[in-house]
């Protein structure tokens, strides 16, 4: 490593003065890119479309992302709710079932009745 250097740069934009101080190693301004500032007005307004642009396809490439997310959800829930039909359905054939036994419980209890002699009290 070399010894720091401090590297000073102005960048002007519109009307604002952008004055950056970096503390730099000499390795690391050997491998720095310089960009310039586009100075023309024109320049300046492609650059921000380009910027835009950019962030729109960022934006699109999101948005798709959240639909794919969205419809995978739609499908949880429909298949959460075909489970809850199914248990729904379930729990209905249960219940006939537990009626049926209940009534047949309460035959065997009225013949169960005519059947044993009376307990005498005491």
């Amino acid at each position: 490593m070399g010894q720091p250097a401090l590297v000073s740069a102005c960048l002007s934009g519109w009307d604002d003065l952008l004055i950056i101080n970096q503390l730099a190693s000499a390795d690391e301004m050997s491998d720095a890119a310089i960009l310039d500032f586009p100075q023309r007005s024109g320049d300046r307004l492609r650059l921000a479309l380009r910027r835009l642009d950019d962030a729109l396809s960022e934006q699109r490439a999101a948005v798709a992302t959240w639909r794919g997310e969205f419809a995978g959800l739609a499908g949880m829930t429909s298949r959460l709710g075909e489970a809850l039909h199914r248990y729904h359905t379930g729990l209905d054939d249960l219940s006939l079932a537990l009626r049926k036994v209940g009534r047949d419980v309460q035959g065997l209890d009225r013949v169960a009745d005519r059947i044993r002699p009376p307990v005498p009290l005491r």
